[in-house]
Order: structure tokens, then C-alpha cells, then sequence
């Protein structure tokens, strides 16, 4: 679908998220260039590729596959780095500062791959040669450990509950062209959106006592991880937006809502290195599938409360 404006809206793949953002945060900068305002400090406008959930995995290979914070990291390790960062990612203009981390784990089962007809099941037992139906019992395992993961790991920051998260994304197993076979190999693709402080080498070790459990031979390897961050000396920049919001819209931020501060952004990358940064971005929907829509007076609010911000900061001494 290609982009529209209609009826005061944009339309279009990726509108909200994250192009909107991009849209106002540019705007901001050209009006506080053409304003010939002074600024003692310099502002850096980034726009990167890369954030979006991707990981390469076996054939799934290339730039395509690079994903979780790739173009920001890539910034702020060849030469870009600042004092303070904001993010402009979607949080529904609420300020956000802690965010969940990631570990995505693959685990692999094996069964006797060979012809599966002229033996009775006495004879060549399928949970024993099967490795798919072994796998049937991780799966269930897996999801036994995540119920437990997920209420236990719940962590309580300055901004309220950051909910973790277990899902079982993908599975490969067997040849489709060849399906009179045991399967001799079987493969589950995990993803574990993990609290700020906890270590994704932790998650591995959980998940491979309760699965050792099932008697099940099995092999995993984590593939990614990425740490969560609550970030520390960002103070200064969330009273600094709280004003600006107020300044521009007459009323405090909303307060954030656990889904936008329970998911990994570009804020991790910042606060890693050790670079205060919060999330404020815009809002905006659905409109179809694989289509977004936002209303362009949101975008505008959004583009003037960077600019205040941007004045505010980039004047600060160091």
C-alpha cells in the first residue's frame, strides 16, 4: 500500500512506527534552524536502520536480517555519541526509561531418520525415532517454564511493571518432500523478552534445567542477546520533556502503559553505553494489514515538544 494523506491522517506501511517519529523529530530541527536560535551544544538528529525485531539465523542471512539496535549501535561506535539522547520510538507520548532486554534461544531435538513404513510401532516406537514428536514434549516444557518465568520475573521499575515475555516463534523439522521419513532433526526458535538486570546466560540456564527434566535429549544455543536497562541520571531530560509536553499541550504526559516500556527499542543502546536516554514518541494504529495511520496534528505536537527540548538541552553548560 503506498503512503496517502487523507482527512488529516497519514496512511501508510510504517506511518506510526516508526516513520512518524522521524517526520517530526526532522521538522523540529529545521525550525530551530531557520529560528537562528544559538545553541551552545550541538543537536544530532539520527535516523537509522535497524531497530526492528530481526536476528540472523541459518539461510536468514544479510543486512535484511540485522535488527535490535543495529544502525544505532553502528552510530555511536564510529564517532556519534552525545550527552543525553531521546528516543523517538512509539510510547504514545508518554516518557519512558526502562526497557526490557532479549535473549533468543534455539533448541534442537534428534530422532533416527529413516523409512517409517513395514515396522509396527512395538517395533520402531515414533517417540523414539521421531524427533518432531520430541520435540512436542520441549514445546510443552518450554511452556510450563514461561507461565513460571513470566510471574516470577515481573520487574517493578520508577515507571511501573515491565512484564516479561515467552514466546515460541518458529519451528523447522523434517523434509516435506520426503514426509514417509522419521524426522532426524527438529528445531525451535524461542524468544525471551527479559527484565532490565537480569542476564540472558541466567535465562539459558533455567530454561535448560526444566527441559533436562523431560529426559528428552536436546541441544540449544542462544543465537542473541541483549541486555534491559533502567536508565540511571536521566533526570535532567524527563523534566525537561514533561515540560515541553505541558508547554505544547497543556496537561502532564500520560503515564506509560506496561506493552510500550515491556519491549526492547534503540534506548538500550544508549543507556549500555552509559548515555542517559528516555523514550518519547508518538502514537497512532493500525489501519489495515501491513498499514498504519496517524493523525498529522499528532505528529506536529510531537515535532514542537522536540524542538522545546532540543532548545532546553543543547543550551545546558557542561
Amino acid at each position: 500500500m503506498r503512503g496517502a494523506i487523507r482527512d488529516g491522517k497519514v496512511f501508510g506501511l510504517g506511518a506510526s512506527n516508526m516513520k512518524s517519529g522521524v517526520a517530526a523529530f526532522m521538522v523540529s530541527g529545521k525550525a530551530l534552524k531557520q529560528s537562528g536560535v544559538e545553541l551552545k551544544g550541538d543537536l544530532i538528529l539520527a535516523a537509522v536502520a535497524g531497530e526492528i525485531s530481526r536476528t540472523p539465523i541459518g539461510p536468514y542471512q544479510s543486512g535484511a536480517y540485522r535488527g535490535e539496535g543495529t544502525g544505532t549501535r553502528h552510530l555511536l561506535t564510529h564517532g556519534i555519541q552525545s550527552d543525553y539522547a531521546i528516543c523517538a520510538d512509539r510510547s504514545g507520548h508518554s516518557i519512558v526509561w526502562a526497557q526490557n532486554g532479549v535473549a533468543q534461544i534455539k533448541i534442537n531435538t534428534f530422532g533416527n531418520p529413516h523409512a517409517a513404513w513395514g515396522m509396527t510401532r512395538e517395533q520402531e516406537p515414533p517417540e523414539q525415532n521421531n524427533a518432531v514428536l520430541k520435540m512436542m514434549t520441549i514445546i510443552q516444557a518450554v511452556d510450563a517454564w514461561a507461565a513460571d518465568f513470566e510471574k516470577r520475573c515481573v520487574y517493578q521499575s520508577a515507571i511501573g511493571p515491565l512484564l516479561p515475555k515467552v514466546n515460541i516463534g518458529a519451528i523447522q523439522g523434517g523434509a516435506p518432500f520426503r514426509p514417509n521419513y522419521f524426522p532426524g532433526v527438529c528445531s525451535l526458535y524461542v524468544d525471551v523478552r527479559t527484565p532490565p538486570e537480569l542476564r540472558p546466560v541466567q535465562v539459558q540456564r533455567e530454561l535448560k534445567a526444566a527441559l533436562t527434566k523431560t529426559g528428552i535429549k536436546f541441544e540449544m544455543e542462544m543465537y542473541a542477546s541483549l541486555m534491559g536497562y533502567e536508565a540511571k541520571g536521566v533526570e535532567p531530560i524527563i523534566e525537561v520533556v514533561k515540560q515541553a509536553f505541558k508547554s505544547v499541550c497543556g496537561k502532564e504526559p500520560p503515564p506509560p502503559n506496561p506493552f510500550r516500556a515491556s519491549i526492547w527499542t534503540d534506548t538500550n543502546v544508549y543507556n549500555e553505553m552509559g548515555i542517559p536516554t528516555l523514550k518519547f514518541g508518538l502514537g497512532g494504529t493500525k489501519y489495515a494489514i501491513r498499514s498504519e495511520q496517524i493523525d498529522i496534528e499528532e505528529i506536529l505536537v510531537g515535532a514542537q515538544v522536540y524542538a522545546l527540548a532540543a532548545a532546553e538541552i543543547c543550551n545546558w553548560e557542561r
